[in-house]
């Protein structure tokens, strides 16, 4: 086969553009680009596979990490967000997403229509094209890493069976960790393993094709579950997830560790994760003294801190209250500021400031409101809450925000002139965040009033007697 690489298009790259823009600076706060030097060179043959977290946006952040303009990446995707409508679907194939049907989902059936899909991703990575894929299939939605369909393994060794086994085939494993799936403007990390070659196995493959396999999606599990928060307890995953979620920063001061950012904030939560399945695996008999299996303390430690974390999950979420403004506000009438409560203080002040900064706020919203509302028209179908999102991430940073901008710009030029114009498209960006973090303090306030209002009651009397016990009862197990 004749290897022919494919250039990437203006128009390709201008999306690219824009989408990094709305990807880095508007969707998320902070995004960390790791270990991108072990990203193989635009022309090797090569397949990125990806743990699945959070839709497409897992996609994009790869797309993102690949910065040679002129390379184009492939991704498989399920046909969900084909189905949302027939331009869409045109336009993601347009930037080089392929779908496929998931036995899971559409029937064993609608499988063999994967034939051709398969295909063409073999004869692309023949050709030195890059393919990305999620063995997954489905995201988890969930911190913790899925059976793997072999799919693209067999695509692998025989897109190197196209070739006559003659050149390689790379496999590079790589992994995401988000500080929270939903809201924007949180922290997110992408970090690439090793390439895998698969020329030292190439004779196995056409001796035993299934050991060849087995052996390589091992490799690949065994780099992306290192690179991961990989919570493996099913059983005590939500109670896991909360401990971790709310505790890690006091977990890394009482063991020295950074808390600074994501990279260190993921190293803090994989070593804290660790312990916490430690003591779960302990009460079944595993890692655990003879002397503390004798007198069942793992046992009871692990029912008493698991217990506890899903109680106080409980009470907050039905009091709809945090867990930072749990620990934050204070149950005690502490020394008065001119006369009033301090908690009440602070509430009232920085409702003054709200209410002083609402004119401008209200003057930020309508291009927010714009660019982030008319996308919801797209994915009014889609059940899937991060579908949706990476719906209207991508037809807000592909659609909305450049139409948006360019009418703003081409009005601000008519009113004013071309330097005013430009200085105004330039504060847009500026403008939808204020507009975020405005409702964001907005509902944090009213967190705090639903507290103060009820913080006599006996479920937040319990919550706050609750988390000093479960606060307690960990350091003791995890020291």
């Amino acid at each position: 086969m004749e290897e022919v690489i494919r250039k990437t298009g203006f128009f390709y790259r201008i999306i690219k553009w824009i989408i990094n823009f709305t990807f880095n600076n508007l969707m998320f706060r902070r995004v960390y680009y790791m270990n991108t030097k072990n990203i193989p060179g635009k022309g090797t043959p090569l397949i990125i596979v990806e743990n699945h977290q959070n839709c497409l946006v897992d996609a994009v952040a790869v797309l993102l990490s690949c910065t040679d303009a002129n390379r184009k990446i492939h991704f498989i995707t399920k046909t969900d967000i084909f189905k949302v409508n027939k331009y869409l679907s045109a336009f993601m194939r347009y930037i080089g997403v392929l779908s496929i049907n998931s036995s899971n989902y559409e029937g064993v059936e609608t499988v063999d229509e994967n034939k051709d899909v398969f295909e063409e991703c073999e004869n692309l990575v023949a050709g030195g094209e890059t393919v990305m894929l999620f063995p997954e299939v489905r995201h988890q939605n969930k911190r913790c890493l899925g059976d793997f369909s072999s799919g693209y393994i067999t695509m692998a060794f025989n897109a190197a069976k196209k070739k006559d086994f003659l050149e390689d085939i790379f496999i590079l494993p790589c992994a995401n960790h988000y500080s929270r799936y939903y809201p924007i403007q949180g922290d997110m990390l992408i970090k690439f393993g090793t390439p895998i070659s698969l020329k030292p196995y190439y004779e196995l493959y056409k001796a035993n094709p299934s050991a060849a396999q087995r052996e390589v999606n091992e490799l690949v599990r065994a780099q992306i579950k290192e690179i991961m928060l990989n919570i493996t307890d099913p059983e005590n995953y939500d109670a896991i997830d909360f401990l971790r979620t709310n505790y890690s920063d006091d977990y890394a001061r009482k063991h020295s560790m950074t808390y600074a950012d994501l990279p260190d904030k993921l190293l803090v939560d994989k070593q804290m994760v660790a312990a916490l399945e430690t003591l779960s695996a302990g009460a079944k008999g595993k890692n655990a003294s003879a002397s503390d299996l004798e007198c069942g303390a793992v046992s009871s430690t692990k029912e008493n801190i698991f217990a506890k974390a899903r109680e106080l999950d409980k009470v907050l979420k039905e009091e709809k209250i945090s867990f930072e403004i749990l620990t934050k506000m204070s149950l005690k009438n502490d020394k008065k500021i001119f006369g009033i409560n301090p908690i009440k203080f602070n509430f009232i002040a920085r409702c003054v400031v709200l209410a002083i900064l609402f004119p401008f706020w209200i003057f930020t919203l309508w291009p927010a409101y714009f660019i982030y509302m008319i996308p919801t028209l797209f994915a009014k179908r889609i059940n899937d809450q991060m579908l949706k999102g990476s719906l209207l991430l991508g037809s807000s940073a592909i659609i909305t925000i450049p139409l948006f901008y360019l009418i703003s710009f081409l009005l601000a030029w008519k009113m004013f002139t071309v330097v005013m114009a430009i200085i105004y498209v330039c504060l847009l960006p500026l403008f939808a965040l204020f507009a975020w973090y405005y409702i964001v303090y907005v509902f944090g306030l009213k967190g705090e009033y639903r507290f103060y209002k009820n913080r006599k009651s006996t479920k937040l009397r319990a919550a706050k007697s609750l988390n000093d016990e479960l606060r307690n009862d960990l350091w003791s197990a995890l020291k």
